[in-house]
């Protein structure tokens, strides 16, 4: 499959697949990163497809390293909605063309963006600007709320059913409820693989999973591995606010992303 692609191509494809395989051991946000470099060099229909078994093959590898850090209450909040959004999703991608899906995905994901930032303003106001206590050391995450989680976990279902790019939406979500980094990037991981794995059976009867795909993936499925690595040996690196920081920062820069292309 990539044997007959363009110089240029093969090397955004190569190095989208590094990216999707950092994401899913390291910075989660960087998810839709990938989705926009997948649509520099096809449509984002044919994107959706192209590398959805790629990220489960991605999933499996970040659920077996991060295997005992999931804190399944924030999953189980999410699983109902998850399923009505994907269904959502998939209705819609039989409705919209490229432009009106890619700027339908990046408004949604740059209002929750913004909604997360004045909170987190809010909260540095109310903490003061002198406190340092790193937010890995002895904290939990907090208990979600029903709304929440239905909000989130609908966002999730329709943004990874048409772009892959739930990313952002489970930033979002996970830094609202204030999870440290290793259960943050733990329970990400559960819930991508879960997620995935129930909107396949879509994505394979509308079309989107064919053999074209499936050859592209396992042409990618080296350079993702590749970026499952690196990621495992980053992250214990990243501090824990800086990893908050870069996680929303990347979920709002990809939404323009997406609004902007």
């Amino acid at each position: 499959m990539i044997a007959g692609l363009a110089p240029a191509t093969v090397v955004v494809l190569v190095l989208a697949a590094l990216v999707v395989g950092f994401s899913k051991t390291a910075v989660a946000g960087l998810g839709p990163v990938a989705t926009v470099l997948f649509t520099l060099v096809m449509s984002a229909h044919d994107a959706t497809g192209a590398v959805l078994v790629l990220l489960i093959a991605c999933d499996l590898v970040a659920v077996v390293a991060y295997r005992r850090s999931c804190d399944w209450r924030l999953i189980r909040v999410l699983m109902p909605s998850l399923v009505v959004g994907i269904m959502l999703g998939a209705w819609c991608l039989t409705l919209l063309d490229d432009v009106a899906l890619r700027r339908t995905i990046g408004a949604l994901l740059l209002a929750m963006g913004l909604m997360q930032l004045a909170q987190e303003v809010q909260s540095q106001r109310g903490r003061g600007a002198t406190d340092e206590q790193p937010a890995d050391v002895g904290q939990e995450s907090q208990a979600p709320g029903r709304a929440v989680g239905l909000l989130a976990g609908s966002a999730a279902g329709f943004t990874t059913m048409t772009a892959n790019a739930a990313g952002p939406v489970m930033a979002i979500y996970l830094l609202h409820l204030r999870v440290p980094k290793l259960l943050f990037v733990g329970t990400s991981a559960w819930f991508y693989c879960l997620a995935n794995l129930v909107k396949l059976p879509f994505a394979i009867g509308i079309g989107l999973v064919h053999p074209g795909s499936l050859w592209l993936n396992l042409a990618l499925v080296v350079p993702a591995l590749v970026g499952c690595a690196l990621g495992l040996k980053v992250l214990p690196h990243i501090p824990q606010r800086v990893f908050d920081r870069l996680a929303l920062a990347l979920a709002i820069g990809s939404s323009l992303l997406l609004l902007l292309r």
